[in-house]
């Protein structure tokens, strides 16, 4: 064992050098000193380990501990992780294995108090004198560093600030290592001969097992423990603190706990332990209070605490960066902090704070926050703090809202925050008026194909309005209006059209006849008729509809442009092709006029035009004017828009109608590589680009290459969409048709196919876009372009008149 320099030091030899020395200087007095420390016994300890955790779980964490050599290792994490359980356990370990002369433990928490504990280990160990403390805790990393020093390990335990330890890092030696826990993740913790391990939560098998040992796997308390682990969320201290409370209560189980958590009106202090389980000291709130503390102390003070109100109430998995920085958010964190002029990068800065407080985690896309330190800091926030907040969060998400176009995969992140706020916010952020980016979302996700989520949304909006709004509320009338809108485009034309008219009922008894909402519905209801083949009633209710818009609006109304647009198309729907074109070219005489000519429903009408010029039986005149207008999308929208692509698919089908096949096929594949690109393969224009892709290559007698298309596209539509969606059915039919075609040996016309469509039978015997299936809606526009409500949210954009799906094969003269 080391011997220290002093030990051969006594009290009597003490008591006479300062005689002697005293005697020497001519003093008469007697002066005795104060008596050196006695020898120190190795091996030695000095501070508390903390005691390990009844049932503690060995973790990959304690393998990389005792895996590595580095001298200086670093335990980052957020409160709670077990990182002090993890040092503890090593630093037991070794010293049980009689490895080390001197183990000491360190509370980091200030400065002064690692300056304090080294001056003291600097006293025991050195003979350095009391009250000097920066001389004895010099002395004490000396000897550290010595040669000859003792085999040591210091655990330097819950760092609260970097900047404590500058100048006392203990010295690298191979006689020693130093073992930091810290919440932090500064830069400034890394250096030459330090390793950083990031702490991260239990996994589900390790919260399972550490129920299980706790509580006893035979035991009845834990039923309903995989559920409780899980909305826990794997973190450490509240799965103790969760034991505990069940341990404490006679007949309690893990889904009695499990219910109380989910009780948002008890407080996480009511589900805490009388007394601290042994290794988990401190409740949940404590855990974190000090690092929000600490982050909120910075200028403009209180900026991080309410960035944590914000993301709080949002999703724990994945929130946007960006929606910190939108104007909504600046707005609400400007008046937290009183600050005028909030800048993006002070939140940035106060975001990094956060990061390196392990509060949050921030990778430059994303920020994720534990659900448990949500529910902390929303039982912080006062009730109209929370409702500021989730307005600004509402604004923010509907700010960063894509278009629907874009795909999925683009919204996916925002739809699960919104999904989020209205579970944490619903009641106050629902009840002064929904906000309108609740509608945008179903739309949205109805848009891209998903039929029976924008059902489902709709339908539990309406009924979470119902909780704060009685049924005729305008916001309850609105989320009935979604859902038929999505009921129709599921296949289920009759119910919308029920859907609608009980809408519409409800609106003119509420909002008045001549309400923007009321037009908005009768809108849709005529479409929806005109969809169910009511062609007669569609056209006079939009002859009507726009006879009222013109009363009330005047010509040059945007909202009288659509419902001309409307008619337009009832009267090519209803054979009059020559007319269609007549009445697109008038229209579009005034769009020019009143929008300019790159005005996207501008577009949208010389797309109309095109296509019913074609229907007219000029399929080269329907080429050239859509190649046109490609050439303007490119300009205006960019090559990657997708109605450049639909421009492009058309302008391929037309090119087949008019004769030239492999320009068809070469077209539809160009595109088809482009759309994957972009919009990925899950996106309905992807699905329709390959029905048609798949019907112009059985027109080009490669009819089992079709029919190998159509399988596989009808196995991906029933997946992605519905089996009773109109897409889906339109590629069944035009799968059974092909291959009724290759069973009967028939390389030209196949005649009178018949499709189920809304319960019976409906024969194809029109021409490209008048005729096919008009029962089932099959023959309507495309999802999303007949669909487009415009920010006015009065009206329905009808973009299209064709349907980019193509139709139902049919028989060709």
């Amino acid at each position: 064992m080391p011997s220290d320099p002093q030990a051969g030091l006594s009290f009597g030899s003490h008591f006479h050098d300062s005689v002697r020395d005293a005697a020497q200087g001519g003093r008469i007095e007697l002066i005795v000193g104060a008596p050196r420390p006695q020898p120190v016994r190795w091996p030695h300890r000095i501070g508390t380990v903390p005691q390990l955790a009844a049932s503690r779980q060995e973790r990959e964490a304690d393998w990389r501990l005792s895996g590595t050599t580095a001298p200086c290792l670093v335990l980052s994490g957020m409160g709670g992780v077990g990182k002090t359980q993890l040092a503890a356990a090593y630093a037991t370990d070794r010293w049980n294995r009689s490895e080390l002369d001197l183990l000491m433990w360190v509370n980091a928490s200030s400065a002064e108090g690692i300056i304090a504990a080294f001056a003291q280990a600097g006293v025991e160990l050195c003979g350095a004198e009391p009250g000097e403390d920066v001389r004895a805790a010099t002395a004490f990393l000396n000897l550290l560093s010595r040669p000859e020093a003792p085999r040591w390990l210091v655990v330097v335990d819950d760092l609260g600030d970097p900047a404590a330890l500058q100048g006392l890092w203990p010295p690298v030696n191979p006689r020693g290592r130093t073992l930091v826990t810290t919440r932090r993740r500064d830069a400034a913790l890394d250096a030459e001969g330090r390793s950083r391990i990031d702490i991260g939560l239990f996994s589900p098998e390790e919260s399972l097992a550490y129920l299980h040992g706790r509580l006893g796997s035979r035991s009845r308390r834990v039923a309903g423990a995989e559920p409780l682990a899980e909305l826990l969320g794997g973190l450490p201290l509240a799965l103790g603190q969760a034991a505990a409370f069940i341990l404490d209560q006679p007949g309690l189980t893990c889904e009695d706990y499990r219910r109380l958590l989910e009780d948002r009106t008890v407080a996480l202090a009511e589900l805490s332990p009388e007394a601290a389980p042994d290794g988990y000291g401190g409740s949940l709130h404590a855990a974190w209070s000090l690092s929000i503390e600490q982050a909120d102390r910075h200028a403009p003070e209180g900026l991080a605490g309410g960035i944590l109100k914000i993301a709080a109430l949002l999703d724990p998995a994945g929130i946007p960066m960006g929606l910190f920085t939108s104007a909504s958010v600046l707005g609400f964190l400007a008046d937290v902090t009183g600050t005028e002029g909030l800048r993006a990068l002070q939140v940035s800065a106060a975001l990094g704070r956060l990061h390196r407080l392990s509060l949050i985690d921030a990778d430059g896309a994303l920020v994720r926050m534990h659900a448990l330190v949500q529910r902390a800091v929303l039982e912080m926030t006062t009730s109209v703090e929370r409702s500021l907040a989730a307005e600004s969060a509402a604004d923010a998400l509907q700010a960063l809202w894509p278009e629907p176009a874009d795909g999925p995969n683009s919204t996916a992140v925002l739809w699960t925050n919104l999904s989020r706020l209205i579970e944490k916010a619903g009641r106050s952020i629902l009840g002064g008026g929904v906000h309108p980016v609740f509608f945008e979302a179903g739309n949205s996700v109805g848009a891209q194909g998903q039929v029976r989520m924008a059902m489902g949304y709709f339908s539990m909006l309406r009924f979470l309005i119902g909780q704060v709004h009685v049924d005729d509320h305008p916001d309850a009338i609105e989320a009935r209006h979604g859902f038929a809108r999505w009921q129709g485009e599921s296949g289920d034309v009759l119910g919308a059209v029920e859907g609608f008219q009980a809408v519409l009922a409800d609106r003119i008894r509420v909002l008045g006849d001549e309400h923007p909402r009321t037009f908005a519905t009768r809108q849709r209801l005529l479409y929806w008729r005109g969809e169910a083949g009511d062609l007669e009633t569609a056209i006079a209710e939009t002859e009507s509809l726009l006879a009222d818009r013109l009363r009330l609006l005047g010509p040059e109304h945007f909202d009288v442009l659509i419902t001309r647009s409307l008619r337009a198309r009832w009267q090519g729907r209803s054979g009059d092709a020559v007319g269609a074109a007549a009445a697109n070219e008038s229209l579009l005489a005034d769009c020019l006029q009143t929008l300019g000519a790159d005005h996207p429903f501008t577009l949208a009408v010389r797309h109309n035009l095109a296509h019913w010029r074609g229907e007219a039986g000029d399929p080269q005149g329907a080429a050239a004017a859509t190649e046109a207008l490609l050439a303007d999308r490119l300009r205006v929208l960019g090559p990657d828009h997708p109605d450049t692509f639909r421009s492009r698919q058309n302008l391929a089908g037309w090119l087949g109608e008019a004769g030239d096949t492999t320009a068809a096929v070469d077209g539809l594949t160009s595109v088809l590589h482009d759309q994957l690109r972009v919009l990925g393969p899950d996106h309905p224009d992807v699905l329709a680009v390959r029905n048609d892709l798949a019907r112009w290559t059985a027109r080009s007698d490669r009819v089992e290459e079709a029919i190998d298309a159509f399988t596989e596209l009808l196995a991906d539509c029933e997946r992605i969409l519905d089996p009773e969606h109109r897409y889906t059915r339109i590629v069944a039919h035009n799968l059974a048709h092909w291959r009724e075609r290759r069973r009967a040996g028939i390389a030209g016309e196949f005649s009178n196919v018949a499709v189920w469509a809304d319960g019976g039978l409906a024969s194809n015997t029109g021409g490209r876009g008048t005729g096919g299936i008009m029962r089932g809606g099959m023959m309507g526009t495309r999802g999303g372009a007949a669909g487009f409500e415009p920010n006015s949210d009065i009206g329905t954009w009808l973009t299209e008149d064709d349907d980019i799906w193509g139709q139902a094969e049919h028989d060709e003269d």
